[in-house]
């Protein structure tokens, strides 16, 4: 291995990547307006849902109840950032509603008495988000109004016993005090708890970083073949090594350069959602996210480049890469739900024998204050980067790349 021939190598794959201008320009942009567009989509289109509520009042004293109800409805779905358009009427509705509330007879004798339940009939239009959503805060209104005939009646109750009480201590015995540990036992900060949240999402965008370098590493020998230049190239005096090694950093080179474009664009769709979701970003964490996807891009690169050397045809090695990112977007998308430290051991120990694995632990490792462990699983990258380059130098066999369909 010389390093002049990786360098020529390396120069020309990069050359016929920018030659194929299009397609570049595409895998560059695509992630780089992909999640922002994303959140676009879908906080406009969310925004212009016109969720229609009617309610039916069939008890005459109940009437200031349903208005009030009725404004709490519409200004917590405003703060929400939902459309409600409320109808209050004595009649049935003129037609169906995305949610109908009835209010029956007798409702404010009920609520009113010190022993009395009221009921209150609420009808959600199936399978509309925006529905279940207004449904959720209906909910909470009808919850605090509850509070409020509660107190009300241990107000009534203390003065019928001549006794002066709290109806809030008397309702709330108990006081829960919630607080966040690090698996070290340390408390963990405001910042730790904001950046495990963020993290979640930074290891899910891990997938858009595996996309390409895998598609790139694929093509870097399919499409020789497809653009008959394959058997020229093995003809050439490059080394076996050189050649390979020239292959993988340019795919490296290319797919850590969408991996920038995949990291700004999660920069902007975070942007987009840190003040309604709590979210934090700092660019410690930004810049290990950096790192981390360097890093990945190299090691996928090098984990589909033996597939690719050992399958028996094109559309093997197409689909041998298909399964690999299947396997990747299990891992990262199980990282949005599912603590691996937490796992049983025998299962943690498989997932952390999967390479992907490791990508994702050290973005969880450096939130909860493990440093030396989020170092580590970059290590193990390298360390599996090596391994899948020595398997591709083994696997290396000029004449089966030339006969393989």
């Amino acid at each position: 291995m010389r390093i002049e021939e990786i360098k020529a190598v390396l120069w020309k794959e990069l050359l016929d990547m920018v030659r194929d201008r299009r397609a570049l320009a595409l895998m560059i942009i695509v992630p780089l307006v992909g999640l922002p567009l994303m959140a676009l989509l879908a906080g406009g289109l969310s925004s212009a849902q016109l969720t229609t509520v009617y309610i039916q009042v069939n008890d005459t004293k109940s009437f200031g109840i349903a208005e009030w109800l009725g404004e709490s409805i519409v200004n917590a779905s405003e703060q929400q950032g939902l459309k409600v358009n409320l109808t209050v009427s004595s009649g049935p509705p003129p037609r169906v509603y995305d949610i109908e509330i009835t209010i029956p007879r007798g409702f404010y004798n009920n609520l009113t008495a010190v022993d009395g339940v009221a009921t209150l009939i609420v009808r959600v239009m199936v399978g509309s988000y925006a529905a279940q959503e207004v449904s959720n805060i209906i909910s909470s209104v009808v919850s605090q109004l509850s509070s409020q005939v509660v107190d009300s009646r241990v107000d009534s109750l203390a003065r019928m016993a001549g006794i002066n009480i709290s109806a809030e201590r008397l309702l709330n015995p108990i006081v829960i005090t919630t607080g966040y540990i690090l698996p070290s036992g340390k408390a963990a900060s405001a910042q730790q708890v904001q950046l495990s949240l963020t993290v979640r999402l930074l290891q899910f965008s891990l997938f858009f970083v595996v996309n390409p370098a895998v598609v790139l590493m694929t093509d870097a020998f399919l499409g020789e073949k497809e653009r008959k230049t394959l058997e020229v190239l093995l003809a050439s005096p490059l080394s076996g090594t050189s050649l390979l090694v020239g292959k993988l950093l340019s795919s490296a080179v290319m797919g850590l350069a969408i991996a920038v474009a995949d990291s700004a664009g999660f920069i902007i769709y975070f942007l987009m959602l840190a003040s309604s979701a709590g979210l934090r970003l700092t660019p410690a964490l930004l810049g290990l996210n950096m790192v981390d996807s360097a890093v990945l891009v190299l090691m996928t690169s090098s984990f589909i480049m033996p597939i690719v050397l050992r399958s028996p045809s094109a559309r093997a090695a197409q689909a041998s890469a298909y399964a690999l990112l299947m396997v990747a977007l299990g891992i990262y998308f199980s990282a949005l739900f599912v603590n691996v430290g937490s796992l049983p051991t025998a299962i943690r120990y498989t997932l952390m024998a999967i390479p992907f694995t490791e990508a994702s632990l050290a973005l969880s490792n450096y939130v909860v204050g493990q440093y030396l462990m989020a170092a580590l699983d970059i290590i193990i990258m390298v360390a599996f980067t090596a391994l899948f380059v020595a398997l591709s130098l083994k696997a290396f066999n000029p004449e089966r790349l030339v006969t393989s369909r």
